[in-house]
This record gives structure tokens, C-alpha cells and sequence, in this order.
């Protein structure tokens, strides 16, 4: 205001009052003559009231912003408050557990809304400003280190921010684990198959042709519905460059599973026909087989089996040679076939089968041996289905030998043809652990099968079947020398070797008379028998598998660390044995055999090697990247599956206590307390590592002496009742005891 106006307002005492003033003064225009100027309160008002709104916008903008970085701030101490390990609770170690940290520590930066910190592709909530984002970017280094064992933490503190860190990760972890994420799905899958609930989708038992069409319409949904129609159907369901070693394993669990279901909804007296099937296709032909067509109208069917809406619409000659190959009839076969030349290679069903494909299947070799005795020139054993698999390819799928034997001795260049997925007929025997097939496939097959060998050897070694694989050794040397862990595949079975030690000591004379005897008649001792035997192969396989290796082999490497790290002496010896200079080897992270086996608590292994340890004083004071010594290793934290082998924290805590002073035994005294890099020693690592453990034990002793105490105490209780109750009691009105006289109560 002027002064003028001004010096008319000071007196009034509130706002309000001159607010109402300054309305009165200058709510319409007047002329001021005494200073000869005119002026209008609208005038002088707007204005005023248009610098209160912007100051006010001024005051609630400073608000917001306050408010905001107030906001801002508390969220920044909230986040770094989080207890990393309730989101975290593995320390990343290496490839084996890469996928399980990276997806706890997404988990944890998702619940903070900090995705962002990571990479331009991770949404960006809301704008933080440059140095909340530097801030927050320091908080989620901190976590991805704090989270990462010392040895992979050493190859990633050079980088400034944790998006850098987290690349790298990435691309160190990543690169080799598309087979372990394929084999980790398939495991998931097979375990959702493993609870489905059969009777939700099967609610008959099969009885017979009344009831088989409702049946196995219900069976189809079941198995359709985990997609494994392929262990029906002469498929397979895997990528040919897939973990062999894995995925035999997984077939034949696949295969009993579907076996499971089938046989839990046949009725008592179909069930002891069928139990003795050895596969779930096998099992599903010979029900097929026998109750096909179900009823008199069941012709129906082979509309679905041709892939059409009506039997009306199946061309005859295709519907009678159908049921001829289903059944094995050659004679009503050969009646068709001498007006319908060309109908004995064409397709007869939906999924482009032919009679031939359908007589191998089923397992009817008669039918099979006069059909190719009609193909006399051979034309047309090659047909394919829609699939690209040939009649060699279904008598590999279900292990007929002689149905094999004859089409290769008709068209040997049957061998060589692949299906759609590129799986040979013998790719097919060996992932279907056909091994009669198989063997038969490799003798007659030409050299460029080697890959194939080199995958029947394996599946021969899985199966147990070491004669077979010491035969495919010698034909295929190189196969010797592929790298394959071979030594997860060697059976060791200790309880075996105990048994037979214990027997053959003190009762050497008696071993023949009374074990073989044994081995024929008592079931357990025959089991006894076969795994002595299995294990004898198992070594014979080894020596032969190393001979061919030779004695300077870089493939040694792989092997020999998985061999420790798995606790198979035998292996190491032998590997060993055939190349001293093995024992200098190391792994991708620098480790050797001897600090490997005190890492991995391989105790057989630290036996074979300790006079070796103990002799040669550059191993005893021998240290990794990080300056640890063998007693540093010893203080880590054993891998989870050997702690598993003891029960109660206690007990764990206790056999880590006697391996480390196990290993403090071939130590210097020096090297007790000998720095590493980061300033600890071995006591100190041995602490920080098995903390968790140590609370896990006295929370466990404390329960277990609870419940002792109580047990006890109901114990006493008993007791103290029994030695003062007199026996027989007493006269409820004298108190006189009832057995006063008798020898009893003079006993008591």
C-alpha cells in the first residue's frame, strides 16, 4: 500500500477489519481531488491478490518438493535397513548357483523398487535426482557383495557401479548354462506331473471291451494334459543336443510315471496280465491289441485313428489292413495286398504309419518278415510318417531286435535316415536304453555313427550295462577320451565291500560253500552278489577307459575333479595311477586335487592322498589366489550335501570341528595362524563361516534337553508312584495293608 492509504489502516486491530476498509474505500471508483489523481480499488486489489496466489503457489511447490525429498529420504533408510538374507540366502558361489542367487537378489531390489539401478530395461518408477540415484546405486553394490563368496568377489571390485557388476555377472554365469536351465524345466515339469491326481481325470477302471473306449478317451486327456502323448506314440520328446546323462535318467522316470497311471486304473485281473510290460508304449499297443475294437460299434474309432469324422469316410482296403497289422493276421494282409500292390507302403494312419511301421511296433516279426518278402525289390522300407520316422526307427523305440535285424539285412541305408528332430534310428534305441538295439545298430553301422557310440557308451554306463561298454571301448577307442563325467556314472557301493570283507576274513574257508549257496536262494544276498559283480565290471570299465586315455591326457582333468569332489577314490587311484602328473591339475578356480578334497570333506580321497600330503612339505604350505592355506579351506562351510549326511546342527558342528583338526594335524604351526588377503585366520574363517550353524546347534541341544528333561521328570514321577504304593493296596476303615501275611508284601 502508499502511504497514504496506509496511514488509515494501522490503527484497526485485526485483518478482517481491514479487509472490510479497504471494501469500503474502494469498492466503486472515487476521485481523489486532493491529490488530483483518480484510481479504482479493482484496480489496486487484483494485482495484490495475484501476487498472494503466486507466493502461495511458491510456498505449496517448495512444499511438495520438501515433502518429497523428505519422502525420498525415508525410503533411501528404509531400503538400506533390509536384512539382505531374508531375501538372499545363498552366497553366489559359481555357475551351480547363479540362477538361484540372481533371482533372490531381483526378489530384493523388486520389494525397493530399484530394478532400474540394474539397466535401461527395468521400468523406472519415479525420478530420484543424480545423487539419490548415486546413492542408491552404492546400496546395491553393497548388496551383490555382500552376497558373494570371497573368491568370486575377488574378480569384481573393480567395478565402479552395480549395473557393471551386474553385466558381468551375466555374461561369467550365463554362457554354459543352457543345458543346466533345460535340465532344472524338465525337472519342474516332471514334478507337476508326479502330483497330478489321477482320478480327477480317469473315473473308470478298465474291465474290458465295455468300458474300454470311455477309458482310454479319459487316459488320453490325462497324459495329454501333462503334454507327454510322446511316450505313447513312437516320440521323442527331447533336443538332440541335450544332457544324455540327464535325460535317459528323466525318460525312464517319464516312462514309469505313465506306466503308474495306466496300471492304477486297471482293474485287479487285468493287472496281473499286464504288470510284466516293460514299457508304458509297450503296455499301451498290447491293451490296444486286445481291446480294440471295444464294442460292436467301436469301428467309430478309426475315424479318430485316420483322422476323420466317420468310418464311413476310411477307404476299406486302408480300414482292413489296419486291423490286420494290429493284429498280426499276414493272411488277410497278403489277400489285399495281391489287388492293392501299392497299399502296402502307403499310410494307414493319421500320423502317416504304415502297416509295416504298425507290425514292428506291435511286435508281430512273422507279419513283419513276409511283408518284406512281398517288398522283394525294397521300395518303400524307407517311407517316414509325418514324424520322418521309418519302420528301423519304431523296432528302435521298442526294442525289437529281430524286426530291426531284418530291415537292416533288407535296406541297410535305413541307419542313416533321421527324423524330423534329427534323431537316428539309433539315437532312438539309446535314449530308450535299448541296448540289444543299440549294439546290433553299431556293429552294422558305418564310421560316421562315432557320435552315436560315443552317446550308447554313456547310456551303457548308466544302465549298468558294462559288458556292453567295454565292448563298444574297444571298437571305439576315441570315445575314451570324450568328455563326459564319467566319474558321477562310476557306482561305488561301500556297504558291498564291507559285507564281503567281513565275510571272506574270518570265514575264508566257508565263502564257497555257504556264499554260493546263499547267492542262489536268499533274495538279499543274491542282490548282494549282482552289485559285487556290477562293481567288479564298473572297475573293469575304468582301467579300460584310461588305457585308452593313455598317460598324458588333458581330458584327465575333468573327471578327476568331479571324482573328488564326489568322494570315488577308485577313480582318482586310477587316473592317478595312469598319470602322476595329474596331481597338479587344477580347476577353473585354481584349486588342486588336495585342496578340493578338503573343501568337499572327501575323506576316502584325503586318504588316498595324505602320505602324499604329509611327505612333501610344498603341499602342506600351499595356498590359492586369496592366500588360503589348507586349514582356510577347512574352515569353510561343507557343501550342503555332506552336511546332510549327519543329523542335528550339533553333530554337524562337531564333524567339521574333527575335519579341521584333521587337516591342523599336517599343518606347520606357523600356518595356524597365518593372514590370507583379507586379513583372517583360519580360526577366524572357521568362525564367521559356521556361525549360523553354531546358533542352529545350541537351539537345537536346548529343544533336545527340554524334552529330555520332561521325559525324565514323568519318568520320576512314575517311579516315586510305583515304590510307595503298596501292593494290593490296603483295608479302606483299618489302613491295615490287604497282603499284610503274604510273601509279597514281605518282599516289598
Amino acid at each position: 500500500m502508499n502511504e497514504k492509504v496506509l496511514n488509515d489502516l494501522v490503527d484497526l486491530g485485526t485483518a478482517q477489519e481491514i479487509w472490510m476498509k479497504l471494501e469500503s474505500l474502494f469498492s466503486s471508483p472515487v476521485r481523489d481531488t486532493e491529490e488530483g489523481y483518480s484510481y479504482n480499488a479493482l484496480d489496486f486489489i487484483a494485482p495484490a491478490v495475484s501476487s498472494i496466489r503466486e507466493d502461495l503457489k511458491y510456498i505449496q511447490a517448495s512444499s511438495v518438493n520438501a515433502v518429497s525429498s523428505i519422502r525420498e529420504d525415508l525410503k533411501y533408510i528404509q531400503a538400506s535397513s533390509v536384512n539382505v538374507s531374508s531375501f538372499v540366502t545363498v552366497k553366489l558361489s559359481g555357475r551351480h548357483n547363479y540362477e538361484i542367487w540372481k533371482a533372490q537378489m531381483i526378489c530384493l531390489m523388486e520389494s525397493q523398487e530399484l530394478l532400474h539401478i540394474l539397466g535401461d530395461h527395468y521400468p523406472f518408477p519415479r525420478d530420484k535426482g543424480a545423487h539419490m540415484i548415486w546413492l542408491y546405486d552404492r546400496l546395491v553394490k553393497g548388496w551383490i557383495f555382500g552376497s558373494m563368496e570371497e573368491r568370486v568377489l575377488n574378480n569384481f571390485t573393480h567395478f565402479d557401479f552395480a549395473r557393471d557388476v551386474w553385466t558381468q555377472l551375466q555374461l561369467t554365469f550365463t554362457s554354459a548354462t543352457i543345458g543346466d536351465s533345460l535340465n532344472a524345466r524338465e525337472e519342474l515339469k516332471y514334478t507337476q506331473a508326479t502330483h497330478v491326481n489321477v482320478s480327477n481325470f480317469v473315473s473308470v477302471k478298465l474291465s474290458g471291451r465295455s468300458n474300454y473306449k470311455i477309458w482310454k478317451a479319459q487316459m488320453l486327456g490325462l497324459i495329454d494334459s501333462q503334454d507327454l502323448l510322446h511316450f505313447i506314440n513312437n516320440e521323442i520328446p527331447f533336443p538332440g543336443d541335450a544332457n544324455v546323462h540327464f535325460l535317459c535318467g528323466l525318460y525312464k522316470r517319464y516312462d514309469q510315471l505313465v506306466q503308474g497311471w495306466i496300471f492304477s486304473s486297471l482293474n485287479e485281473r487285468l493287472l496281473k496280465k499286464f504288470l510284466n510290460s516293460e514299457s508304458a508304449i509297450g503296455l499301451w499297443m498290447r491293451l490296444e491289441s486286445t481291446f480294440y475294437p471295444p464294442t460292436s460299434d467301436g469301428e467309430d474309432s478309426l475315424g479318430f485313428m485316420f483322422g476323420i469324422e466317420s468310418v464311413r469316410d476310411v477307404p476299406d482296403t486302408k480300414r482292413l489292413l489296419y486291423k490286420a497289422a494290429v493284429e498280426g493276421c499276414w493272411w488277410k494282409a497278403k489277400s489285399i495286398l495281391k489287388v492293392e500292390t501299392n497299399a502296402a507302403t502307403e499310410p494307414v494312419t493319421a500320423n502317416g504309419n504304415t502297416i509295416l511301421h504298425l507290425a514292428v511296433e506291435m511286435g508281430h516279426n512273422y507279419f513283419v518278415e513276409k511283408l518284406l518278402e512281398h517288398l522283394k525289390d525294397g521300395n518303400g522300407i524307407e517311407t517316414q510318417n509325418k514324424k520322418g520316422r521309418t519302420a528301423l526307427y519304431s523296432a528302435a523305440r521298442v526294442g525289437n531286435e529281430y524286426a530291426a535285424q531284418l530291415l537292416v539285412q533288407k535296406r541297410k541305408e535305413l541307419l542313416l535316415i533321421k527324423d524330423n528332430n534329427g534323431e537316428s534310428p539309433l539315437d532312438s534305441a539309446n535314449i530308450s536304453n535299448k541296448f540289444n538295439i543299440s549294439t546290433y545298430m553299431l556293429k552294422t553301422a558305418p564310421p560316421s555313427t562315432w557320435k552315436a557310440a560315443n552317446r550308447a557308451i554313456q547310456t551303457a554306463i548308466i544302465g549298468k550295462q558294462y559288458d556292453l561298454a567295454g565292448d563298444l571301448l574297444v571298437k571305439f577307442p576315441s570315445c575314451a577320451s570324450t568328455r563326459v563325467p564319467i566319474a558321477t556314472l562310476y557306482p561305488i557301493y561301500q556297504l558291498i565291500c564291507f559285507l564281503i570283507l567281513v565275510l571272506r576274513l574270518p570265514f575264508s574257508m566257508l565263502y564257497f560253500l555257504l556264499w554260493k549257496v546263499l547267492a542262489f536262494t536268499v533274495p538279499p544276498i543274491k542282490n548282494i552278489e549282482r552289485k559285487k559283480k556290477e562293481y567288479k565290471e564298473a572297475k573293469n570299465i575304468l582301467s579300460l577307459i584310461c588305457h585308452q586315455m593313455g598317460t598324458s591326457n588333458p581330458s584327465y582333468s575333468y573327471p578327476l575333479f568331479e571324482a573328488v569332489r564326489q568322494d570315488t577314490y577308485e577313480v582318482v587311484d586310477e587316473i592317478l595311477f595312469r598319470s602322476p602328473s595329474t596331481f597338479k591339475y587344477k580347476d577353473e578356480e585354481g584349486h588342486n586335487i588336495v585342496q578340493l578334497a578338503v573343501i568337499n570333506r572327501s575323506k576316502k580321497v584325503y586318504n588316498l592322498i595324505h602320505h602324499i600330503i604329509e611327505h612333501t612339505e610344498s603341499y602342506r604350505t600351499m595356498i590359492d589366489s586369496s592366500e588360503n592355506n589348507l586349514v582356510h579351506l577347512a574352515g569353510r562351510l561343507a557343501p550342503a550335501n555332506v552336511l546332510g549326511r549327519t543329523t542335528g546342527a550339533a553333530l554337524q558342528l562337531q564333524q567339521e570341528l574333527l575335519w579341521r583338526a584333521e587337516v591342523e594335524k599336517l599343518m606347520l604351526p606357523l600356518e595356524l595362524t597365518k593372514l590370507n588377503t583379507f586379513e583372517e585366520t583360519p580360526a577366524m574363517v572357521f568362525t564367521r563361516e559356521h556361525h549360523d550353524l553354531m546358533k542352529e546347534g545350541e537351539n537345537w541341544m536346548k529343544t533336545t534337553a527340554e524334552s529330555c528333561s520332561i521325559t525324565a521328570a514323568l519318568i520320576v514321577t512314575v517311579v516315586f508312584a510305583a515304590a510307595i504304593t503298596v501292593p494290593g493296596g490296603s483295608n479302606q476303615e483299618s489302613g491295615i495293608p490287604v497282603f499284610e501275611k503274604e510273601i509279597a508284601f514281605t518282599i516289598f
